[in-house]
């Protein structure tokens, strides 16, 4: 039983990770393909992470609390908004209020399908069913990556409407396999595994200003990482390809994550975990260097090497160094607000690359997110040492 379960997790996660490669590797093409200009698929987007922001606490909190609905079933209801907001993209083209409201509404989703899937596989073990989470995201961003490929082959191929439909055949799956998981698992909703009182926000952050400091630093690292990252397609329109060469760019950098988020550990014990979030931080800076002056799509790939040792490294290693960083009560609030970092990073350099880029152009764009890199990186790097921890 339990490999079944292990089995539909995963597979959960791994449809939800194209979805997200769906939303995120092409949000910004999908908005310019419909019409909207960038400074306005920038603001989409950014309002679109606001609400999941916003919404996140909540959502959490009605899974906690309610008596009958269990995370997996929270998580089919999330997912079957999703698959509507994709339906209404599909059925929408114009850049009009309809339309935008589709996207804000899928990347809300994203975001808040994330952060209960994250709580899945706790609540999950909890209840005696072993799964291996770290193996799904593992795969998981195969499946980012994959998908992310395949939409740019048929993006160029198929009519828009016809690709764009991909999203909700995505959304549908999930939810087949989620119902399916959930005939199969038994949750104690009274199991919540909250003997300890936590700790509140103001409590963790008079304990560990410095792991603030490093959290504060780290989402501007990831702030000028998402300035390009999230508009590679205007890069692309720069060099003159389309959106094939974006789907290989996109499963090469998953391709690179793969092994930094599987043997992690082994990573860890060898160089530890300070000198992991140092190495990234600089790698950032490098790969964010070679994507400016790269004159053609072999060296967009090229720089997606780098994958390996920034993003795929420094996701890893933030998670262990703040739960090295905390005792057990302190993790929780820990970890919650490294989330809400990359959050409010996401929100920020939504809103900033669409204007940056309409207002100052493309080598503004990619010298602002050099700049907050380098001196991002260099802030990282102090914090990171200066912790006694």
């Amino acid at each position: 039983m339990n490999k079944k379960i292990n089995y539909l997790h995963g597979t959960a996660l791994v449809l939800y990770e194209m979805y997200a490669g769906f939303t995120f590797s092409f949000g910004s093409y999908i908005l310019l393909e419909k019409g909207f200009s960038s400074t306005m698929a920038g603001i989409i987007m950014s309002i679109g992470n606001v609400v999941g922001f916003i919404l996140q606490p909540f959502i959490s909190d009605i899974t906690d609390k309610s008596k009958t609905l269990t995370i997996i079933q929270v998580l089919i209801i999330e997912t079957a908004f999703a698959f509507g907001a994709c339906m209404l993209n599909v059925i929408e083209l114009s850049p009009n209020v309809i339309a935008a409201f589709a996207f804000i509404t899928i990347i809300a989703t994203v975001s808040l399908l994330e952060a209960l899937y994250n709580s899945a596989h706790f609540i999950l073990n909890d209840n005696n069913y072993a799964v291996n989470f770290q193996r799904a995201r593992a795969f998981g961003s195969i499946g980012f990556g994959t998908f992310s490929f395949l939409l740019g082959v048929l993006f160029e191929r198929l009519p828009f409407r016809v690709a764009l439909s991909l999203g909700s055949l995505v959304c549908l799956l999930t939810m087949i396999v989620l119902t399916v998981l959930n005939h199969n698992v038994n949750i104690d909703k009274n199991n919540n595994n909250k003997d300890e009182e936590e700790i509140t926000y103001s409590q963790f952050l008079h304990n560990h200003p410095n792991c603030i400091k490093v959290i504060v630093s780290f989402v501007f690292i990831f702030l000028g990482y998402t300035l390009i990252d999230n508009f590679y397609v205007l890069k692309l329109n720069a060099i003159g390809v389309g959106s094939t060469s974006l789907g290989l760019i996109i499963l090469i950098k998953t391709l690179m994550e793969f092994p930094s988020f599987y043997i992690y550990k082994k990573i860890e014990l060898k160089f530890g975990t300070k000198r992991c979030l140092i190495f990234s931080a600089f790698m950032f800076v490098i790969k964010n260097l070679i994507i400016f002056l790269a004159p053609n799509t072999v060296m967009l790939c090229v720089a997606q090497i780098c994958q390996a040792g920034s993003y795929g490294l420094i996701l890893p290693a933030m998670i262990s160094y703040i739960n090295q960083a905390t005792n057990k009560k302190e993790t929780v609030r820990g970890q919650a607000l490294f989330s809400m970092g990359i959050g409010f990073g996401a929100i920020l350099s939504s809103a900033l690359a669409g204007v940056i880029f309409d207002n100052l152009g493309l080598n503004a764009l990619f010298i602002s997110a050099l700049v907050i890199g380098i001196v991002s990186a260099f802030f990282f790097t102090h914090y990171v040492l200066k912790n006694e921890n």
